[in-house]
């Protein structure tokens, strides 16, 4: 819709506790009910744009995308050998016998 297109009536079905919860940030923010609804779906119409590209924007550059995932995967397994080496010395503190799958 164009800034120039007339305003359309649109017929919306609320919950009590949803309508409840717009009316009092409504009026929170000094707006009608009607002009609350409106600001949220137009900032959610904004925000997915912006989130939309920022997305495509990172996973389009498959070095970066690949190379961000190993780090956190690198990272990750990091902890867990170092969680793995804290619990082998907590259970050799405690007499617990080692663990040897083979």
């Amino acid at each position: 819709m164009t800034e120039s297109a007339p305003d359309t009536w649109f017929k919306l079905r609320l919950s009590g506790p949803l309508r409840a919860r717009l009316e009092e940030e409504a009026a929170t923010r000094g707006h009608t009910l009607t002009a609350e609804i409106l600001r949220r779906i137009e900032s959610t119409l904004d925000g997915t744009d912006n989130r939309v590209s920022k997305l495509e924007e990172l996973t389009g550059d498959g070095d970066w995308g690949n190379r961000a995932l190993w780090d956190n995967f690198g990272r990750l397994y990091d902890e867990i050998e170092k969680l793995r080496a804290e619990l082998e010395t907590t259970k050799e503190y405690a007499g617990v016998p080692r663990y040897d799958p083979d």
